[in-house]
C-alpha cells in the first residue's frame, strides 16, 4: 500500500463551479456522470474524436453543463499552431499555443467562467491541455485517468528540463505543479515522480450511482440489442488511423486473425473505436455484429443483464473497465510480430 496515495472516491465540491476538457468519448461519459451529479459544470470538446460534437445538441436539452465550448484542434488550431517559425514553437512555445486557441475558438467567451473553476484534464499531453495548464496555472487541476497512458512515463530528464526551463511552458504528465490530484484506479502503480498527487478513482462505482436513464438518451440511439449465450466481443482499436504503416486491410486482417483464434465463430459482436472510419460491415459476414462506434464502451455496465463470456483487444484498458465479461483476454503488441514495431509506436 503506498501511503501518499489518498483512496477515496472522486468527490467534487459541490459548491465550487467544474471545467471539463474532453477529447474522447470516454472523457465525455465520465465527465457528463459526474455533472449530473454536481451540477455546476462547464464543457470544453474537441474534434480529436469526430463524433464527439454531436453529442452537444442533446447535452444542451439535457442542460447537463451549464456552457459547451467546442475546439476544432485538429481543423483549425493545429494547422495554425504550426504556421509558427520553430523559433517561436521554441522559444514562446507558450505564447504560440494560446494564440493559435484563442484566435481560433470561441474559448474567451468562458474565460471568467474558467477562471473561476477547478478543471479537470483527462489527456496529460497536448495542445489543448498545455493551452489550460499555461493560461489558467493559478487555478486547481485535477487528472482523471485516461487508461494506461496514465501509468507510463514517456518524458526524460532533458524533456522535462527543456520545457521547464527553456520553454517555460507546460510539461505534461501530471508533473506540472498546478496539477494537484491524479485520479486513477491504481494510484499505486503510477510513475513515481507523480504517486504522492494520486487518489483512487472508483469507476464502477461512478457508474453504478449514474442517472442511468439521462445517459442511455445522451449515448445510446437506438437499443443495443444483444442477445444469446456464450457471446464473445471485440475490442477494436484506429490501428490504420494511428499509423501510416498499417494499412486499413492489415487491421482488419488482424480482427479476422482474432476472431479465427479465439472464438468459436459464433456469437460476436464488435466493439469499433469512435476514431475509426473503417466500415467492418463491409468486411465480414451478417453473423458477426458490430456495435456502434459511438457510444462508450463503458455504458455496458449499465446493463444488469448483459453478459459476454470472452472479451478480447490488443491493449485497449477499456476492456479492465467491464464488468459484464467473464474471460478478459489482452493479446499485447507481441501477438503480431510482423506489424509489432508499428503498433509499439502507437501504444507507446
Amino acid at each position: 500500500m503506498i501511503s501518499s496515495s489518498l483512496y477515496i472516491i472522486c468527490a467534487m465540491n459541490s459548491n465550487i463551479k467544474q471545467t471539463f476538457v474532453c477529447e474522447t468519448v470516454y472523457h465525455l461519459f465520465i465527465a457528463v456522470i459526474k455533472s449530473l451529479n454536481h451540477r455546476n459544470a462547464n464543457l470544453i470538446i474537441t474534434d480529436f474524436t469526430p463524433s464527439l460534437s454531436n453529442y452537444i445538441p442533446e447535452l444542451k436539452k439535457k442542460k447537463v453543463f451549464n456552457k459547451i465550448i467546442f475546439l476544432k484542434q485538429r481543423l483549425k488550431i493545429r494547422p495554425e499552431y504550426n504556421k509558427f517559425s520553430l523559433f517561436r514553437k521554441t522559444f514562446f512555445r507558450k505564447e504560440c499555443i494560446e494564440k493559435s486557441v484563442n484566435e481560433n475558438s470561441k474559448i474567451l467567451k468562458v474565460h471568467n467562467e474558467i477562471l473561476n473553476s477547478e478543471i479537470n484534464l483527462f489527456f496529460n499531453l497536448g495542445h489543448v491541455t498545455a493551452y489550460f495548464v499555461n493560461k489558467y496555472k493559478n487555478n486547481f487541476f485535477r487528472m482523471i485517468e485516461d487508461g494506461q497512458r496514465n501509468y507510463i512515463s514517456r518524458l526524460g530528464f532533458l524533456k522535462i528540463y527543456k520545457r521547464k526551463y527553456i520553454y517555460k511552458s507546460f510539461i505534461g504528465e501530471g508533473i506540472d505543479d498546478c496539477i494537484k490530484e491524479i485520479h486513477v484506479q491504481s494510484p499505486d502503480k503510477l510513475p513515481k515522480r507523480v504517486r504522492a498527487k494520486g487518489i483512487k478513482f472508483d469507476l464502477k462505482k461512478l457508474i453504478k450511482r449514474a442517472e442511468k436513464s439521462i445517459i442511455k438518451e445522451i449515448f445510446l440511439n437506438t437499443e443495443l440489442n444483444i442477445c444469446g449465450q456464450n457471446n464473445s466481443l471485440i475490442i477494436t482499436q484506429p490501428l490504420s488511423e494511428d499509423s501510416r504503416s498499417i494499412t486499413e486491410k492489415q487491421k482488419v486482417a488482424i480482427y479476422k486473425d482474432i476472431i479465427d483464434s479465439h472464438t468459436n465463430g459464433k456469437n460476436i459482436y464488435i466493439k469499433v473505436h469512435p476514431r475509426e472510419k473503417t466500415n467492418y460491415e463491409s468486411y465480414f459476414d451478417k453473423d458477426i455484429r458490430v456495435l456502434s462506434k459511438d457510444f462508450p464502451l463503458e455504458i455496458l455496465n449499465i446493463f444488469d443483464d448483459l453478459k459476454f463470456e470472452k472479451g478480447i483487444t490488443i491493449w485497449s484498458s477499456a476492456l479492465d473497465n467491464l464488468n459484464c465479461i467473464n474471460k478478459k483476454i489482452f493479446l499485447g503488441i507481441d501477438y503480431f510480430p510482423k506489424i509489432k514495431e508499428q503498433v509499439k509506436k502507437i501504444h507507446f
